[in-house]
């Protein structure tokens, strides 16, 4: 009878064991998932508030020198955008999501834009006749993407200095 009391006091230990180990285990789990969650989300509030209060002296300067009518050739600050797009989706927030996304879309076409402007200057584009016009108006479309862009861009840094 020896052996019998010893399967039923090991049976007995393993399954208190799994009874209780798994759910600890699981509970544990849970919270390190929330912790790295909340970490993510935190770096990505912070790369986002950073990278668009940047961006938005960077349009400032530009506006500053188109009012002088220098050659514009500020870059934005673009690069890192990619990889933390990525990660949006860990502000749980579809529609800032969205605000910021068509945000950093905006800041893309700006870009471009300075770009074209940029190689207008410095092209065979300038000898022609209504260069100056062309060159007047694709300024005054930059300045008025840039005005849009700067509201967006105070509107999502308001969300996101409160707690949401």
């Amino acid at each position: 009878m020896v052996g019998w009391e010893d399967f039923i006091v090991q049976l007995t230990a393993t399954l208190l064991g799994v009874i209780v180990g798994i759910p600890v285990a699981l509970w544990l789990n849970r919270r390190y998932t929330m912790s790295k969650k909340t970490e993510e989300r935190k770096d990505l509030l912070e790369f986002l508030k950073e990278n668009l209060e940047d961006n938005k002296k960077i349009l400032n300067n530009m506006l500053g020198n188109f009012d002088s009518d220098f050659i514009v050739h500020n870059r934005l600050n673009l690069a890192t955008w990619p990889l933390f797009s990525k990660k949006i989706n860990a502000l749980n927030n579809l529609d800032l999501q969205k605000r910021i996304l068509h945000t950093y879309y905006m800041l893309e076409n700006i870009s471009k834009k300075v770009e074209i402007k940029f190689e207008m200057h410095y092209s065979t584009f300038r000898a022609m006749q209504n260069y100056a016009q062309e060159r007047e108006q694709l300024k005054l479309i930059i300045a008025g993407d840039i005005g849009i862009v700067n509201r967006e861009i105070d509107e999502i840094l308001n969300i996101l200095s409160k707690p949401f």
